[in-house]
């Protein structure tokens, strides 16, 4: 998803800032470095809620692909136990026990 992508992003550039401002050692950047500290924690806590919601979407979208899937086939079954002559087996197909 594009803002997990953009959190990614974004803790990336501020880490590369990060590094640069430790090397040149100035006491003025001081500030700008406990004000990424803070930025990247708090990215890292959206990227990681962000992460967790990502994760039980693409479970459901499975889970319900899944059962697609095996209502698909379950159709197709049905459909050639009727061609076959089996009806019972058609009916307990199509509308359960």
């Amino acid at each position: 998803p594009s803002s997990l992508r953009k959190a990614r992003k974004d803790i990336e550039t501020l880490e590369v800032e990060n590094e640069a401002l430790k090397m040149e050692n100035d006491e003025k950047n001081q500030k700008r470095l406990d004000e990424i500290a803070k930025e990247l924690a708090n990215l890292k806590e959206k990227q990681s809620a962000l992460n967790s919601q990502f994760e039980n979407e693409k479970a459901v979208f499975d889970s319900i692909s899944a059962k697609k899937k095996e209502i698909d086939s379950l159709k197709n079954e049905a459909v050639f136990a009727k061609n076959k002559g089996e009806f019972q087996k058609a009916a307990e197909l199509e509308y359960g026990k």
